[in-house]
């Protein structure tokens, strides 16, 4: 679209009206001398002069006038060129958002043109890097001409040029309204402009997207070198994941052995508890990773996107967000997901390290004070309950019933105080050991009937061992701990039995504990706590891994203890840590 062509063709004009009449008059009046008046004489030759002169000048002048008015129509319609591209300029200068771009276009376009329909349809240029986008404007009274048939002219416009094509613009107007459409050197133009802001558009928008992932990044990476709490850390990778990929719900579903890994920490606990987290079902069951997590499967959202989290041999679970409507999600899309599944895992394992470096370090220092109470505590009242003993044998000792009676009561303390360190050096060393709760009490009961001189036996239906909680498996130790200890100290009992019987009621683990001892008034020492027989003791036990405990005993009769534990950990619970003391 050449700007000066007009100015230009009107100063041509300009220079030709003055020289071509001068020109003009200068050669007929030479015709008129040398041909004219030799051939018709002096008046003909006069009169035919000026007919040639007046002819000549009205030739001269529609001629000049037709190029005038053409030069006029040409500017009127430059101008209308530019004011068409000066405003499709402005309206979309300064504008970044691509939608933005393509609604001020549309309609700046609408107004100079008058066009009935335009629309604007960018394709995705790269594979999972941009979306489909399509903007169209409709003239309301085009409703009402379509209903006269009136006849209508199609224009479509490339947006950009060569081989790097945007999209394309497509005009629709009536054919009485044709004539004022811009020229296809101002419509290309119009392309190229909306090419380039769209490009500009979508490389702000690419900016911009790189720095708030980058920033959730940054986020979680810091929260991981610092230990954060594992919920805040799933906290920001589920939210960051949801937001920066403009997703309605996001949830991360975690393995039945990862939520057993952290059963009762409050950290992760909470997570559970405000759906941020949740338990999906294992591969392989029929259902895949198929999970509602509280917000309904993906066949519930119009968009879905899973990443699976894993470390080298081990899946933990599914990072999934979904949205309702919207665009499909991007192989861009999918790629951040993966990376932010791939720093769930991270956090994962690193809380898993700490946790096993915690409970090394507790399981370290129960065998530390395990020796420390048998080359100390456990020597000096084993020497002191012999030395009493011995002195208590001394004909010396006959003619003083009294000092008999006194040494006779100290012997008997020491032996009980020295039976009850062995008991609790029993118990430290037995939690110690790195295997399951089935092993660990078959090896316990086998030490304790020793010590105990009680024929203690264990029956259980359960075959291999059970995949409980941890903090469930050391609480249901200590209760059966605490009630052999009662056993030995309070029953006078000759044998006691434990039975574990595996999902009766449905869900839970049953633990009764039984013996052929005294008995005693359950309902006495719920209210004399320091009778020694430590059932509240059991019962808040049991109480934090979500199960019950009840006591079935009467004087002369014996005593059963039922405890009922969950099989899955009960999510808000408070952890309680191996470093657990029997009271």
């Amino acid at each position: 679209m050449d700007q000066h062509a007009g100015p230009r063709t009107l100063r041509y004009l300009k220079w030709i009206g003055i020289v071509a009449p001068a020109l003009f008059l200068l050669a007929l009046q030479a015709v008129h001398a040398t041909v004219l008046v030799s051939a018709f004489g002096a008046d003909a030759a006069n009169l035919l002069s000026s007919g040639l002169a007046v002819v000549a000048a009205v030739g001269f002048g529609l001629v000049l006038f037709f190029n005038i008015e053409a030069t006029q129509r040409e500017t009127v319609r430059q101008n209308r060129d530019m004011a068409v591209v000066t405003g499709v300029s402005l309206a979309i200068q300064g504008e970044l958002d691509v939608d933005q771009v393509m609604r001020a276009a549309l309609l700046s376009i609408a107004q100079e043109t008058r066009a009935g329909h335009i629309s604007i349809h960018v394709p995705a240029i790269e594979p999972g890097h941009h979306v489909d986008r399509r903007q169209v404007y409709d003239d309301p009274r085009r409703a009402a001409r379509d209903g006269l048939s009136t006849p209508e002219r199609a224009v479509e416009i490339p947006l950009g040029t060569g081989p790097n094509l945007l999209g394309h613009l497509k005009l629709t107007v009536p054919e009485s309204r044709a004539e004022r459409l811009p020229s296809p050197e101002a419509l290309h133009t119009i392309g190229n402009l909306l090419a380039g802001a769209i490009q500009i558009g979508q490389l702000v928008g690419d900016l911009q997207r790189r720095k708030y992932e980058g920033h959730t990044l940054y986020q979680t990476l810091l929260q991981i070198g610092s230990q954060a709490p594992l919920s805040e850390i799933i906290a920001t990778i589920v939210n960051g994941a949801r937001d920066r990929l403009g997703a309605d719900v996001g949830r991360m579903c975690l393995t039945e052995a990862i939520l057993n890994d952290f059963a009762g920490q409050q950290d992760l606990a909470a997570a559970v508890a405000d759906g941020v987290a949740c338990q999906c079902p294992p591969v392989g069951d029929g259902r895949g990773r198929e999970h509602s997590c509280g917000v309904g499967t993906a066949a519930d959202f119009a968009h879905s996107l899973q990443a699976t989290i894993w470390s080298p041999g081990e899946a933990y679970g599914d990072l999934w967000i979904a949205s309702h409507s919207g665009e499909p999600f991007s192989e861009r899309d999918r790629g951040y997901l993966m990376t932010m599944a791939g720093l769930a895992a991270i956090a994962i394992t690193a809380a898993r390290l700490r946790e096993h470096e915690r409970q090394s370090a507790i399981l370290a220092e129960r065998d530390r004070i395990a020796r420390e109470l048998h080359d100390s505590m456990a020597q000096v009242l084993g020497s002191t309950h012999l030395r009493l003993r011995a002195l208590l044998s001394k004909p010396d000792l006959a003619p003083l019933p009294r000092v008999s009676t006194e040494l006779t009561d100290l012997a008997d303390v020491a032996e009980e105080a020295y039976r009850d360190v062995r008991e609790a050096i029993l118990g430290l060393r037995e939690a110690s050991r790195d295997r399951g709760l089935i092993e660990s009490l078959a090896a316990y009961v086998e030490k304790y009937s020793h010590q105990s001189g009680v024929r203690t036996m264990l029956d259980t239906t359960i075959e291999g061992d059970l995949s409980l909680p941890s903090d469930s498996e050391i609480q249901i130790i200590r209760v059966i701990q605490e009630a052999l200890t009662n056993v030995r100290k309070h029953a006078r009992a000759t044998t006691a039995r434990i039975r574990i019987t595996n999902g009766e009621p449905a869900g839970m683990l049953t633990i009764v504990i039984e013996d052929d001892g005294r008995g005693f008034d359950p309902s006495r020492s719920m209210i004399h706590r320091d009778g020694g027989f430590g059932v509240q003791t059991m019962r808040e036990r049991i109480e934090l891994v979500g199960g019950t405990l009840r006591v079935d005993s009467a004087p002369g009769r014996g005593t059963r203890v039922i405890a009922m534990v969950p099989l899955t950990p009960v999510p808000g619970l408070p952890r309680i840590g191996r470093a657990s003391a029997p009271e």
